[in-house]
């Protein structure tokens, strides 16, 4: 049941992942990569079924669970595509902002970096709380980067406000020196 619930998920039909979760099927069994149901409904955006696996997911204990090669969350799989209303629900459900994937990206470094500016707004105070506004990315070569340097390479002027607002540090330098307001510039913002 797990496996098709996962196979299920992926291609986002709705009915059958709804059937195998109450037929018993684990939400919280993952793949060969140590992913869940819910996170493979994300990453190939199927809202809808990502939404059925949500409350059951939750109850498992697996709504922070991290899997894939990027070892992203579900938090940052809904943060990197924009889905602002998946991102509020994970929140309300006890979602981690303060968990990073493999390169030390959060879920709001992922949606600054998208310029997906909705998202980012409702990430901005939980990830504040959990003390994860300045948190750099281990990316190497290029890494470095925090929350309010995405959004300055990005050329988001509200967020970069809210950002500093927030207390974010203007003056970290990211693996190649430049701050914030220098890949603002760098990038013609």
């Amino acid at each position: 049941e797990d496996i098709y619930l996962r196979s299920f998920a992926t291609s986002g039909y709705v009915p059958y992942v709804e059937a195998l979760l109450k037929a018993g099927a684990d939400p919280a069994s993952t793949d060969e990569a140590g992913r869940n149901s819910l996170m493979l409904a994300l990453e190939q955006g199927h809202e809808a079924a990502a939404e059925v696996l949500l409350a059951p997911t939750s109850a498992a204990g697996a709504i922070d669970a991290r899997g894939g090669g990027r070892e992203r969350s579900v938090l940052i799989e809904a943060s990197a595509a924009g889905l602002t209303n998946m991102v509020e629900k994970l929140l309300a459900l006890g979602a981690k902002p303060e968990l990073t994937d493999k390169n030390g990206n959060t879920s709001l470094s992922w949606a600054l970096a998208g310029k997906h500016e909705t998202a980012a707004e409702v990430l901005l105070e939980p990830t504040r709380e959990a003390g994860a506004l300045d948190v750099q990315d281990v990316v190497a070569g290029s890494g470095g980067k925090s929350a309010l340097m995405w959004a300055s390479a990005s050329g988001l002027a509200g967020m970069v406000e809210k950002l500093l607002e927030l207390g974010a540090k203007p003056d970290l330098k990211d693996a190649g020196g430049k701050t914030a307001l220098d890949l603002a510039n760098s990038a013609g913002h």
